[in-house]
């Protein structure tokens, strides 16, 4: 992950390069597939302009953001730890990869893209996380056009509200929310920004890395 030594990156296997280097294969593949530049898929004008737009206004904090997005798990936040913040303790997740591999269909999946926060929600997710999260007693009850989440009287809305307004609170204002049922016609919203799968708008991180050692050989 950008920021997190960590990640694997084969690129480095094979160029002799500091490791401060290591990222650049990934944000190549993620400026390659970014509304401002992508090719191969269908791409309004005005989308197009708007992110040029981004890219020479946003710091570069919220650039980053904006080009490889932040995914969080968040159907069990209890199970991470727990810091304070102001007068609020906030339970942080791991950053996960940008790949459906990451993705399950129990959970519950947060993208926060420094201009918007997408909540992804699986359809297999439990009847209680329902209720606990969005007062519906079914997966099915969620509306398809969900844009605020609801706050509620249970220790688990308020964990998820929490790591919200933490994420929020890091920005110069409050980007809007949208939640999104993985059967819901705004599903693409969310997979589009799966930067590390091949899409309509490019091949996969690991396909791009193999044609990248394919140029330097």
């Amino acid at each position: 992950l950008p920021g997190d030594r960590t990640h694997p990156v084969v690129f480095m296997d094979c160029v002799l390069s500091p490791g401060s280097l290591s990222l650049i294969p990934l944000y190549i593949l993620a400026l390659l597939k970014y509304v401002a530049f992508r090719v191969g898929q269908s791409t309004r004008l005005d989308d197009r302009v708007f992110a040029m737009s981004q890219m020479k206004c946003l710091p570069l904090t919220y650039l980053l953001q904006a080009i490889y997005p932040d995914l969080y798990p968040v159907n069990n936040l209890e199970q991470y730890p727990e810091v304070t913040v102001g007068d609020q303790n906030v339970h942080i997740p791991p950053r996960l990869h940008l790949s459906a591999e990451r993705i399950d269909s129990t959970g519950i999946f947060l993208l926060d893209d420094s201009t918007s926060i997408i909540i992804y929600v699986g359809h297999n997710i439990h009847p209680s996380i329902c209720s606990s999260y969005f007062d519906v007693t079914h997966f099915t009850s969620i509306p398809q056009d969900m844009f605020d989440l609801p706050k509620l009287d249970n220790p688990v809305s308020e964990r998820l509200h929490n790591f919200v307004n933490y994420l929020q609170s890091d920005k110069p204002y409050s980007v809007p929310i949208q939640i999104i049922r993985d059967d819901s016609h705004h599903r693409m919203r969310f997979i589009g920004r799966l930067i590390e799968d091949k899409t309509e708008g490019g091949p996969s991180y690991y396909e791009f890395l193999q044609h990248i050692k394919a140029l330097i050989k």
